[in-house]
Protein backbone atom coordinates (compact mmCIF):
# COMPACT_ATOMS: atom_id res chain seq x y z
CA UNK A 1 0.00 0.00 0.00
CA UNK A 2 0.79 3.52 -0.54
CA UNK A 3 2.39 4.67 2.84
CA UNK A 4 2.52 8.34 1.65
CA UNK A 5 4.68 8.52 4.69
CA UNK A 6 9.09 9.23 4.79
CA UNK A 7 10.91 6.03 5.87
CA UNK A 8 11.95 7.34 8.91
CA UNK A 9 8.63 7.55 10.67
CA UNK A 10 8.08 3.16 9.65
CA UNK A 11 10.18 2.20 12.40
CA UNK A 12 7.54 3.82 15.31
CA UNK A 13 5.08 2.23 13.42
CA UNK A 14 6.59 -1.35 13.48
CA UNK A 15 7.92 -0.69 17.52
CA UNK A 16 4.00 0.17 17.69
CA UNK A 17 2.52 -3.11 16.06
CA UNK A 18 5.07 -5.37 17.55
CA UNK A 19 6.78 -6.09 14.39
CA UNK A 20 9.85 -8.10 14.19
CA UNK A 21 11.33 -6.33 10.79
CA UNK A 22 10.61 -3.34 8.69
CA UNK A 23 11.35 -2.68 5.22
CA UNK A 24 10.63 0.80 3.24
CA UNK A 25 10.73 2.98 0.09
CA UNK A 26 11.10 6.33 0.52
CA UNK A 27 7.90 8.28 -1.30
CA UNK A 28 8.02 10.95 -3.92
CA UNK A 29 7.12 14.12 -2.47
CA UNK A 30 4.33 13.61 -0.51
CA UNK A 31 2.66 10.46 -2.04
CA UNK A 32 4.15 7.21 -2.44
CA UNK A 33 6.37 5.00 -0.39
CA UNK A 34 5.80 1.37 0.46
CA UNK A 35 6.12 -0.42 3.52
CA UNK A 36 6.75 -4.17 4.68
CA UNK A 37 6.23 -5.20 7.96
CA UNK A 38 7.08 -8.59 9.28
CA UNK A 39 6.49 -10.29 12.56
CA UNK A 40 8.41 -13.02 14.42
CA UNK A 41 6.25 -15.88 12.79
CA UNK A 42 8.39 -15.76 9.49
CA UNK A 43 11.77 -14.80 8.13
CA UNK A 44 11.61 -12.24 5.17
CA UNK A 45 14.43 -11.62 2.83
CA UNK A 46 14.00 -8.64 0.49
CA UNK A 47 15.16 -9.69 -3.03
CA UNK A 48 14.28 -6.17 -4.64
CA UNK A 49 12.74 -2.96 -4.82
CA UNK A 50 11.69 0.34 -6.53
CA UNK A 51 8.72 3.06 -6.13
CA UNK A 52 6.49 0.17 -7.49
CA UNK A 53 7.21 -2.62 -6.06
CA UNK A 54 9.15 -4.82 -2.93
CA UNK A 55 10.07 -8.49 -4.04
CA UNK A 56 10.56 -10.69 -0.94
CA UNK A 57 11.41 -14.55 -0.04
CA UNK A 58 9.34 -15.70 2.51
CA UNK A 59 10.49 -18.36 5.30
CA UNK A 60 7.94 -19.41 7.41
CA UNK A 61 9.15 -22.67 8.86
CA UNK A 62 6.14 -25.10 8.16
CA UNK A 63 6.47 -24.43 4.50
CA UNK A 64 8.47 -24.16 1.52
CA UNK A 65 10.03 -20.88 1.22
CA UNK A 66 7.61 -18.43 -0.86
CA UNK A 67 7.79 -15.55 -2.70
CA UNK A 68 5.79 -12.26 -1.73
CA UNK A 69 5.37 -8.91 -3.71
CA UNK A 70 3.83 -5.78 -2.34
CA UNK A 71 3.15 -3.69 -5.85
CA UNK A 72 1.96 -0.23 -6.38
CA UNK A 73 0.87 0.45 -10.29
CA UNK A 74 1.67 3.78 -11.78
CA UNK A 75 -1.06 5.84 -11.16
CA UNK A 76 -1.03 7.60 -14.48
CA UNK A 77 -3.00 5.86 -17.24
CA UNK A 78 -0.11 6.09 -19.83
CA UNK A 79 2.77 5.02 -17.46
CA UNK A 80 0.89 2.08 -16.10
CA UNK A 81 2.57 -0.28 -19.39
CA UNK A 82 5.49 0.13 -17.43
CA UNK A 83 3.75 -1.89 -14.09
CA UNK A 84 3.21 -4.58 -16.50
CA UNK A 85 6.43 -4.47 -17.76
CA UNK A 86 8.07 -4.99 -14.13
CA UNK A 87 5.58 -7.24 -13.27
CA UNK A 88 6.70 -9.40 -15.78
CA UNK A 89 10.54 -8.92 -15.33
CA UNK A 90 9.77 -9.99 -11.90
CA UNK A 91 7.78 -12.90 -12.87
CA UNK A 92 10.97 -13.84 -14.84
CA UNK A 93 13.34 -13.84 -11.74
CA UNK A 94 12.03 -16.66 -9.44
CA UNK A 95 9.89 -20.30 -9.70
CA UNK A 96 9.05 -20.01 -6.57
CA UNK A 97 5.20 -20.29 -5.11
CA UNK A 98 4.29 -16.62 -5.74
CA UNK A 99 1.70 -14.24 -3.75
CA UNK A 100 0.96 -10.35 -5.40
CA UNK A 101 -0.77 -8.34 -2.97
CA UNK A 102 -1.25 -4.11 -3.38
CA UNK A 103 -3.02 -1.44 -5.15
CA UNK A 104 -2.89 -1.96 -9.41
CA UNK A 105 -4.61 1.05 -9.57
CA UNK A 106 -6.04 -0.89 -12.43
CA UNK A 107 -9.23 -2.85 -12.90
CA UNK A 108 -9.73 -6.55 -14.94
CA UNK A 109 -12.89 -6.05 -16.61
CA UNK A 110 -16.08 -3.34 -16.43
CA UNK A 111 -17.89 -5.01 -13.87
CA UNK A 112 -15.23 -3.92 -11.13
CA UNK A 113 -16.23 -0.27 -11.13
CA UNK A 114 -19.47 1.37 -10.61
CA UNK A 115 -19.96 5.20 -11.73
CA UNK A 116 -19.98 7.02 -14.89
CA UNK A 117 -15.53 7.20 -15.09
CA UNK A 118 -15.21 5.85 -18.71
CA UNK A 119 -12.32 2.73 -18.79
CA UNK A 120 -10.95 1.95 -21.86
CA UNK A 121 -11.16 -1.54 -22.78
CA UNK A 122 -7.69 -1.93 -24.18
CA UNK A 123 -6.51 -0.59 -20.98
CA UNK A 124 -8.08 -3.53 -19.21
CA UNK A 125 -7.14 -5.97 -21.46
CA UNK A 126 -3.42 -5.25 -21.02
CA UNK A 127 -3.76 -5.91 -17.54
CA UNK A 128 -5.35 -8.96 -17.50
CA UNK A 129 -3.01 -9.80 -19.85
CA UNK A 130 0.09 -9.26 -17.86
CA UNK A 131 -1.64 -11.59 -15.14
CA UNK A 132 -2.15 -14.28 -17.42
CA UNK A 133 1.73 -14.17 -18.64
CA UNK A 134 2.90 -14.30 -15.03
CA UNK A 135 0.71 -16.87 -14.46
CA UNK A 136 -1.18 -14.98 -11.64
CA UNK A 137 -4.60 -15.74 -10.71
CA UNK A 138 -7.13 -13.74 -8.91
CA UNK A 139 -7.67 -14.80 -5.48
CA UNK A 140 -11.09 -13.13 -4.79
CA UNK A 141 -12.53 -11.62 -1.65
CA UNK A 142 -14.88 -11.38 0.91
CA UNK A 143 -16.87 -7.81 2.12
CA UNK A 144 -17.36 -5.03 -0.65
CA UNK A 145 -16.77 -5.95 -3.87
CA UNK A 146 -14.56 -2.37 -4.29
CA UNK A 147 -11.73 -1.40 -2.88
CA UNK A 148 -11.36 2.73 -3.98
CA UNK A 149 -13.77 5.77 -4.03
CA UNK A 150 -13.46 9.24 -5.13
CA UNK A 151 -15.06 10.18 -1.98
CA UNK A 152 -17.99 12.06 -4.22
CA UNK A 153 -21.75 12.69 -3.93
CA UNK A 154 -23.84 10.61 -7.08
CA UNK A 155 -24.01 11.16 -9.62
CA UNK A 156 -20.25 12.17 -9.80
CA UNK A 157 -18.97 9.30 -7.26
CA UNK A 158 -16.80 6.07 -8.68
CA UNK A 159 -15.84 3.23 -6.98
CA UNK A 160 -13.18 0.83 -8.31
CA UNK A 161 -11.57 -2.71 -7.25
CA UNK A 162 -8.09 -1.31 -7.55
CA UNK A 163 -6.74 -3.28 -4.84
CA UNK A 164 -6.50 -7.07 -5.20
CA UNK A 165 -4.38 -10.35 -4.44
CA UNK A 166 -3.30 -12.70 -7.58
CA UNK A 167 -1.05 -15.60 -7.09
CA UNK A 168 0.19 -18.36 -8.88
CA UNK A 169 -1.54 -22.16 -8.58
CA UNK A 170 2.15 -23.49 -6.82
CA UNK A 171 1.51 -20.61 -3.41
CA UNK A 172 -2.51 -21.40 -3.81
CA UNK A 173 -1.77 -25.14 -3.86
CA UNK A 174 0.34 -24.13 -0.14
CA UNK A 175 -2.48 -22.27 1.23
CA UNK A 176 -5.81 -24.19 -0.23
CA UNK A 177 -8.01 -22.30 1.87
CA UNK A 178 -6.85 -18.77 2.41
CA UNK A 179 -9.08 -15.85 1.97
CA UNK A 180 -8.76 -12.26 1.75
CA UNK A 181 -11.03 -9.33 3.59
CA UNK A 182 -11.69 -6.15 2.07
CA UNK A 183 -11.43 -3.91 5.42
CA UNK A 184 -12.10 -0.37 6.08
CA UNK A 185 -9.11 2.04 6.65
CA UNK A 186 -9.90 5.31 8.42
CA UNK A 187 -8.98 8.30 6.76
CA UNK A 188 -8.41 6.70 3.31
CA UNK A 189 -9.93 6.28 -0.23
CA UNK A 190 -8.69 2.98 -0.60
CA UNK A 191 -10.09 -0.72 1.38
CA UNK A 192 -7.60 -2.55 3.45
CA UNK A 193 -6.76 -5.75 2.06
CA UNK A 194 -5.96 -8.68 4.80
CA UNK A 195 -5.28 -11.90 4.41
CA UNK A 196 -5.33 -14.95 6.24
CA UNK A 197 -3.36 -17.49 4.70
CA UNK A 198 -4.58 -20.00 7.36
CA UNK A 199 -8.30 -19.94 6.78
CA UNK A 200 -10.44 -22.90 8.05
CA UNK A 201 -11.08 -25.68 5.93
CA UNK A 202 -13.97 -26.53 4.38
CA UNK A 203 -13.15 -29.90 2.66
CA UNK A 204 -11.91 -29.55 -1.18
CA UNK A 205 -14.40 -26.93 -2.18
CA UNK A 206 -12.39 -24.13 -0.22
CA UNK A 207 -11.06 -22.52 -3.25
CA UNK A 208 -13.96 -22.94 -5.13
CA UNK A 209 -15.10 -18.74 -5.00
CA UNK A 210 -11.28 -17.89 -6.27
CA UNK A 211 -11.35 -16.32 -9.39
CA UNK A 212 -9.61 -18.58 -11.48
CA UNK A 213 -8.58 -15.97 -14.24
CA UNK A 214 -7.06 -16.73 -17.54
CA UNK A 215 -6.64 -14.04 -20.28
CA UNK A 216 -8.68 -14.69 -23.57
CA UNK A 217 -7.69 -12.70 -26.52
CA UNK A 218 -11.37 -11.77 -27.47
CA UNK A 219 -10.83 -9.49 -24.20
CA UNK A 220 -9.24 -7.12 -26.60
CA UNK A 221 -12.93 -6.29 -28.70
CA UNK A 222 -14.69 -5.75 -24.98
CA UNK A 223 -17.21 -3.03 -25.17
Amino acid sequence: METRLPVWKLEFIRVRLGMRGCFGVERDGYGGGLALLWDDSVDVHVQSFSKHHIDSWVNSHSREVWRFTGFYGHPITASRRYSWELLRRLKGMSDRPWLVLGDFNEIMSSDEKQGKLFRCPAQMAEFREALNDCLLLDLGFQGYEFTWTNNRDPPERVDERLDRGVATEQWMDLFPCSRIQHVVFALSDHMGLVLNSEAVRRGPQCNSKKRRFHFEHAWLREE
